[in-house]
């Protein structure tokens, strides 16, 4: 049941509307371009670029499974799983490529000189920063944190007194302070957490927007423009979460997109265009009744 008198079921106030299902399969990561194109990497090791009118374009095959991927304006940086990452254009164009140490799951961001890996490695959890292809900053985070460009980088992690921002420097030590259970997303002004039974969305300035809480979510994802939350869970359910209805503790219920475990969620930045990947990849048109 919803958790406080403001909290609301969107499923019966937002609609889904299939737009189109690729054949595109295995999912792993997407990211939608300011062009309303969407890139898809498979754990095929293959990379697609995506129009919802305009159809499906390949971009490589053969390559590593991506463990990692940022689209911003026209290019995109993608972290491979043989130890490689590299700065692509949309049409193949490689302008950087550099190597990292990263094992699985890297929380990637970028800008036209920067960018910014979190990830585990074979034996801690690591930033590493690259200004215009060169390494500028190394850190070993504590467990479970991230980091994001905020101007200066800074550390980035959920406690249970709330969200923990830390400027970062190299050589810099943390407290052992005890760490959230969340798994830390960054999406431009938010901070998205999710655990076991639960996502939580922070405000960049720390302040704690929404809990939302559910079984099984596996990932999370926000529209800034819109103000509204999609969450993944295990049994391939979407739950949608208005963020403009001052609900902030809500147990919204699914509407059930794949019999598969949703692997990832991305919003289009404008228009009203939802991605889910799963088993396959389907982009969904969506629209709030407000």
């Amino acid at each position: 049941m919803p958790h406080g008198s403001d909290a609301h079921y969107l499923h019966i106030r937002v609609g889904l509307t299939k737009v189109v299902q690729p054949r595109v399969r295995e999912v792993s990561a997407m990211a939608w371009t300011t062009g309303q194109r969407l890139v898809v990497v498979t754990r095929r090791g293959e990379g697609f670029v995506v129009h919802p009118v305009h159809g499906t374009t390949p971009l490589w095959t053969g390559r590593a499974p991506a463990i990692g991927l940022c689209a911003r304006g026209e290019e995109l940086v993608v972290v491979e799983a043989d130890g490689v990452w590299r700065q692509l254009t949309l049409a193949g164009e490689e302008r950087l490529s550099a190597a990292h140490p990263f094992t699985a799951d890297v929380e990637v961001q970028f800008d036209d000189h920067a960018v910014l890996m979190c990830g585990p490695t074979a034996t801690d959890r690591r930033l590493k920063f690259f200004v215009d292809g060169r390494k500028a900053l190394r850190v070993i985070l504590p467990p479970r944190a991230t980091a994001r460009m905020n101007g200066a980088v800074e550390l980035v992690r959920a406690t249970a007194d709330g969200l923990e921002l830390l400027p970062l420097e190299a050589g810099r030590r943390f407290s052992r302070a005890p760490t959230a259970a969340d798994v830390l997303h960054i999406e431009g002004d938010h901070v998205l957490g999710v655990s076991a039974d639960e996502v939580r969305v922070w405000r960049g300035d720390g302040v704690c927007r929404a809990r939302i809480r559910l079984p099984g979510p596996t990932v999370a994802t926000v529209h800034a423009a819109e103000q509204l939350v999609a969450v993944g869970t295990e049994d391939g359910g979407v739950a949608l979460v208005d963020l403009t209805q001052g609900a902030t503790d809500v147990a919204p219920n699914t509407v059930h997109l794949s019999r598969d475990r949703i692997a990832d969620l991305a919003f289009s930045h404008t228009g009203r265009w939802l991605a889910s990947g799963s088993g396959g990849l389907t982009i969904w048109a969506w629209d709030v009744a407000r």
